[in-house]
């Protein structure tokens, strides 16, 4: 007999199927449902101790499954390609195969995990947990290159992808995918996603919205639904994402994103990390851009050294502009992202300069290990700098700034991190020390300023 004590357990208990998902199951039906849950840093869906029998026609629960936990901190860089070529790109939308595949190695040897749309789709639900950090795959437009190219060294490096598609290129003939090609991709794998109807660029949204209203109403409503319901018709997919043409959109675009043509999760070009609290209808990706031999965006992607639980805006990256060219970054940094330098006490700088509207009271930096640190905000300049008062003694630095803007309901943030050779550091003290006693009576010389940095010129801690 099952006791009156067991059965109030069994009532109320939330039961966890034993899939690979790890997905909730319904509550039993006839106990009442369980108080909200506090609003902590991770959700815990608890296993009952007792199996609880399964309904008629239902499988049996296991009673051994783990229990559920989403890490809502997790960070996710979402990267975007385009085309690919075997020869040397000059277009920052295609990138040469064989530096494709050195990014993937890269993504390979630094153990990051790749990540599938469905995934990603069933941890922003609260379905399923996600590897901290890690990189999600796009890859836009519809390009003969990406069956012909891309896809083999994807399935190589065996790395999920999403295929953001625009109606009026499938079938365009030429360098573009065909409809058979593009089934042949999704019956190995990968997920489609839409990209509006004709890819227009943000000059056209802004052209039209000038224009009569219902008219503006009118076409908009037809670049997202109509993409959509053109790819579940033609290949029998559901469609749940939309990248945005261009990356442009508007809060209005957004909102009715979700609400009105029925999408999951839209993306940007912001080249911004996602986290749990990020917009769903705003999630940014990191364009990488096919003739940035440096791989700037790749590397900031990539690059998980702080915490970025809101990340707000990362200012770091490029953007494509209007006719999909890199455009310099808003925000530059000294020393710079991925610099190694010698000075210990280095002056840390970053220029705002570009930026309007910034709330001088709200430009805070922190420093993992340190805290938020007295940096000194110029507001006529816009330029941020701090001096650290002792030596540092890690030989990775991360540095984060938060602001924010004037009118801006959300922070911009610049995170970024550099390296100090300590080596050289103690080579140039030796060195002075020595230099210190072959002088007889000869007083001592003042102490050597640290090498000069290569490639860099001015006061310690700058770069030109």
């Amino acid at each position: 007999m099952i006791s009156r004590h067991l059965l109030a357990v069994m009532g109320v208990a939330l039961a966890v199927s034993g899939g690979p998902a790890g997905c909730r199951r319904a509550p039993v039906a006839t106990a009442p449902p369980p108080p909200p849950a506090p609003v902590i840093e991770e959700l815990v869906v608890v296993e009952p101790s007792t199996p609880v029998p399964a309904a008629a026609g239902e499988a049996p629960l296991n009673a051994h499954a783990p229990e559920l936990k989403i890490k809502k901190s997790a960070q996710v860089s979402v990267l975007c390609y385009h085309d690919f070529s075997t020869a040397k790109s000059t277009n920052p939308m295609v990138i040469n195969i064989d530096h494709f595949r050195r990014q993937l190695q890269t993504l390979r040897d630094a153990r990051l995990p790749v990540l599938s749309m469905d995934h990603y789709l069933a941890w922003r639900r609260g379905e399923k947990d996600i590897p901290d950090p890690a990189i999600m795959i796009t890859i836009d437009d519809g390009w003969k290159s990406i069956l012909t190219l891309a896809h083999p060294v994807l399935r190589e490096f065996g790395f999920p992808y999403t295929l953001f598609l625009y109606k009026n290129y499938v079938d365009g003939g030429g360098r573009a995918l065909s409809s058979a090609e593009v089934r042949q991709l999704l019956a190995d794998g990968v997920t489609l996603g839409a990209h509006s109807v004709s890819h227009p660029y943000p000059p056209e949204f802004r052209r039209r919205a000038k224009g009569p209203p219902a008219a503006y109403e009118a076409w908009l409503d037809r670049e997202f639904r109509e993409s959509k319901a053109f790819l579940e018709s033609k290949f029998g997919v559901k469609v749940a994402t939309f990248a945005y043409p261009g990356g442009h959109y508007t809060p209005d675009m957004a909102r009715r994103g979700t609400t009105d043509w029925g999408y999951e999760a839209l993306f940007t070009c912001n080249p911004v990390r996602t986290s749990w609290d990020t917009p769903i209808a705003e999630i940014g990706r990191f364009i990488i851009f096919g003739n940035d031999e440096d791989d700037r965006n790749f590397r900031i992607a990539t690059s998980f050294g702080g915490s970025l639980e809101d990340p707000g805006r990362q200012l770091l990256g490029s953007e494509p502009g209007g006719d999909n060219t890199p455009t310099a970054p808003l925000v530059s940094v000294s020393p710079g992202e991925n610099e190694t330098v010698t000075d210990r006490r280095p002056l840390i700088r970053v220029d705002l300069s570009k930026l309007d509207d910034i709330d001088p009271a709200s430009v805070v930096m922190r420093m993992p290990g340190f805290g938020e640190v007295p940096a000194v905000y110029d507001a006529t300049t816009r330029h941020l700098s701090y001096r650290p008062v002792s030596v540092l003694r890690q030989p990775e630095i991360g540095v984060r700034v938060r602001l924010r803007r004037l009118g801006q309901d959300k922070d911009d943030v610049v995170s970024w991190k550099f390296f100090i050779d300590q080596k050289a550091h103690y080579t140039s003290v030796a060195t002075a020390a020595a230099s210190t006693t072959t002088g007889g009576d000869a007083a001592p010389s003042a102490p050597p300023r640290p090498p000069g940095r290569s490639g860099t010129s001015g006061p310690a801690g700058t770069a030109e």
